[in-house]
């Protein structure tokens, strides 16, 4: 069994220490290059990145900071972060934008993106489209939680 595969339970990690009131953008996936890629593009939008070396730092990060969008690979050596997101609170859980890669359909699969939890589901074949997809999914999000966060806003006064 390769040891890059098993997640680290005990990984410890630092808080991220991003300026208050930035949007954050957690980004996982085993590809470098795709990692990179993504980086580029939401540091291009205004976000501050984040991302891990394995699962286990993952669901440590997951657990210690906010994000505003997550971006993760699925595949069975990640089945730690989901479980991590899938054990949050509907608020907590609505509070970001989850985006899935994965292989198993075509990007914007609304059943797939149900079946995952996500928000938005991207194939990782289709990386050619990559920042235009992404924009689709951060505007997709605004519109359809604006509401949402504006009723929350307006019970926290």
């Amino acid at each position: 069994m390769n040891q890059d595969a098993i997640p680290n339970e005990n990984a410890s990690v630092e808080p991220d220490l991003f300026p208050p009131g930035s949007r954050t953008c957690f980004i996982f996936t085993q590809e470098k290059g795709l990692t990179e890629k993504l980086v580029t593009i939401f540091e291009s939008q205004g976000y501050y990145t984040a991302t891990a070396d394995d699962p286990g730092q993952g669901v440590a990060k997951l657990r210690l900071n906010r994000y505003d969008v997550a971006v993760v690979q699925h595949n069975s050596s990640n089945a730690s972060m989901f479980e991590e997101i899938n054990s949050w609170p509907g608020n907590t859980r609505r509070a970001m934008n989850l985006i899935v890669l994965g292989g198993e359909a075509p990007s914007m699969h609304q059943s797939q993106s149900l079946v995952l939890g996500a928000n938005f589901y991207l194939n990782i074949d289709d990386s050619d489209n990559l920042e235009e997809l992404i924009m689709q999914c951060l505007r997709g999000y605004q519109l359809y939680y604006h509401p949402w966060h504006k009723v929350l806003e307006e019970m926290n006064d």
